[in-house]
């Protein structure tokens, strides 16, 4: 392998660990912050995979001085049981995917082919009549597999404007409940499927379970341009905001906000 390839597969090393992961990240604690409902039930689920071991006050420890800092509790995350015990995380995970992510797969055209849309559409020509659209595929020729629109199409998700990580949730026979990700593709499909999916899931699963735990989230006072206002918003400068989601800008993974976000995190008690 000659330097230019070993220079490619390390860059792409380095664009995953930072194009997907962060963001994700980002997203999955905004939509939880923003839904005090849905914030109290993930910290329910998962408090008992998340311990903190306190520090004891420093003038009570042995090798305290005046000049000591105060440190952080340590946290002992469960990754396992995070993965497999909470379903409601591990939903809001699949829908931050599906609403936030915009994967793309490439294939290779090995033969001429031609794909027929089964949903005939109106004849601009005849309106009483119906015709089918057909699409040829030269061999040789490269298709770009936008999954996105697949994660937007209702007849796979309904509602899929809307943010409901209970549409990956179902019951067992025995009542208890499970995750299904039904059609979602957020790390593609076949071979080429990105080999560090489950290594991502763990570790935004244990970074945000650790977060949500430790941290309250408030939105600060903000001052934003006018045309970065959401619909409904007034746009006078300095405005106390609430806690909001950004918007989308399309990226060629995660998706980044649209806009600067400010916060006040509040240290919360635990242990």
């Amino acid at each position: 392998m000659d330097l230019d390839a070993c220079a490619s597969i390390i860059l792409i090393i380095f664009w995953a660990l930072n194009a997907n992961a962060n963001g994700l990240v980002f997203w999955m604690i905004i939509r939880a912050a923003a839904d005090p409902p849905l914030l109290s039930r993930i910290r329910a689920e998962i408090t008992p995979y998340i311990k903190a071991n306190a520090f004891p006050p420093r003038e009570n420890r042995k090798d305290y001085v005046s000049t000591m800092i105060a440190e952080d509790p340590k946290l002992s995350i469960d990754i396992e049981g995070l993965t497999t015990q909470c379903p409601l995380l591990k939903a809001t995970y699949l829908e931050c995917n599906r609403v936030h992510s915009r994967p793309v797969s490439f294939r290779k055209v090995i033969n001429d082919l031609i794909l027929v849309d089964p949903t005939p559409s109106i004849s601009s020509s005849s309106p009483a009549s119906s015709v089918s659209a057909s699409h040829q595929l030269l061999a040789s020729s490269y298709l770009h597999i936008p999954h996105f629109l697949h994660h937007t199409d209702p007849s796979y998700f309904p509602d899929p404007e809307t943010f409901r990580p209970e549409r990956f949730l179902t019951r067992t026979e025995k009542g208890e409940m499970k995750v299904d990700t039904k059609t979602l593709r957020p790390y593609g499909i076949g071979a080429s499927m990105c080999k560090g999916r489950l290594f991502a899931e763990k570790e935004v699963l244990g970074f945000v379970a650790g977060f949500l735990m430790c941290w309250d989230i408030e939105a600060l006072e903000r001052k934003r341009r006018p045309d970065k206002v959401e619909e409904g918003e007034r746009k006078e400068d300095g405005e106390k905001a609430s806690l909001r989601v950004p918007r989308n800008v399309k990226t060629s993974a995660i998706s980044r906000p649209n806009d600067n976000y400010r916060v006040k995190l509040t240290r919360r008690v635990i242990g």
